[in-house]
């Protein structure tokens, strides 16, 4: 699927006209504590954007601003109705993230964990107000797995989970598309994002390290992402799930992009695009086209009858942005 190109020749030219005026950016944080110096550091202008920015959805897909909240994640903070203001970033010594990383990686009385996630039983309400997940419908997880130390990998995906019990994507198969943000401490001590990357993880539970497996919620496990991209062939079908939405960019319009469905039980599906231009085919493993109950295949609206337990495959194609529904 295709990348980005306008983004990356902007900043190309807004950092050689930068290169050509001044000898350096400067930025400013103000970290934990109300009495402390806020720090001044000449940083490369490099810092923003970051090598490989360019890969992560567009600002203006509305739910899926994953730039804000990397940039919440390095430099956020929470100012309260009575003017109390909440660190949240890695950029704050005292900060939410900091505490919850240093407290996970050290332990205490209960077991230590080298990973922070959005859907964490005991901190999800907190994580939530903080980094507004709800709204942007993403879900992340920090994975820290030397502990304290100058190198985080942040990973964040607009793929719906699921919730309690019910994972989306069944436990062990690839979740897809899951970004990669290395996030990194430079010389200067700020803590900065210098690298991102597209790729996969497998579906796996969150288990609190409090409860274990007594509350667990859906999720990936990072260890297991793999830099790369899925929906390019049948071999490579992206699972999908009932109640999805999402938006997809193939290399052109007359490029397919291959997902594929599996119900537990027997299921009606109707997958559709608003976009008539959109051509939607359902087919079984063997490439047969299924019988459709409503709409026609080949066309921007496909009904068909899901057996149990059967593999069937969605190919979209017809435009170079297609947003689709599967309910």
């Amino acid at each position: 699927m295709k990348r980005t190109l306008l983004f990356r020749g902007m900043s190309l030219l807004i950092t050689m006209v930068l290169l050509l005026s001044v000898g350096g950016v400067y930025a400013t944080w103000h970290y934990a504590r109300e009495q402390c110096t806020p720090v001044q550091a000449v940083l490369p202008l490099e810092i923003f954007p970051w090598q490989g920015s360019e890969v992560l959805p567009e600002d203006d897909q509305v739910g899926k601003n994953h730039k804000n909240l990397i940039e919440i994640i390095l430099n956020g903070s929470l100012t309260n109705s009575n003017g109390t203001v909440t660190p949240l970033g890695l950029n704050y010594a005292d900060s939410y993230l900091n505490s919850e990383i240093e407290d996970r990686a050290e332990g205490s009385w209960w077991a230590t964990s080298d990973t922070l996630g959005s859907m964490d039983f005991w901190e999800s309400a907190d994580i939530n107000n903080y980094f507004n997940t709800s709204n942007e419908n993403i879900s992340f997880v920090l994975y820290f797995p030397d502990g304290v130390a100058d190198t985080y990998y942040l990973y964040t995906t607009d793929v719906e989970l699921g919730s309690g019990n019910n994972p989306n994507i069944s436990i062990g198969e690839p979740i897809y598309p899951i970004y990669q943000t290395v996030l990194t401490k430079n010389a200067q001590g700020v803590w900065e994002a210098t690298d991102t990357k597209v790729g996969y993880a497998e579906s796996d539970w969150y288990d609190n390290r409090i409860t274990g497996s007594l509350l667990r919620y859906p999720s990936f496990d990072p260890a297991t992402w793999v830099e790369g991209e899925l929906g390019t062939t049948q071999n490579t079908a992206i699972w999908a799930y009932k109640g999805q939405t999402s938006t997809i960019q193939p290399t052109d319009k007359n490029t397919p992009v291959y997902y594929r469905l599996q119900s537990d039980t027997a299921a009606s599906y109707t997958v559709y695009s608003a976009a008539t231009a959109v051509k939607i085919t359902v087919t079984d493993k063997n490439g047969k086209a299924v019988a459709v109950t409503d709409g026609a295949q080949d066309s921007n609206r496909v009904v068909f009858t899901a057996k149990a337990g059967t593999l069937y495959y969605v190919i979209l194609s017809g435009a170079d942005t297609i947003t689709f529904n599967i309910v």
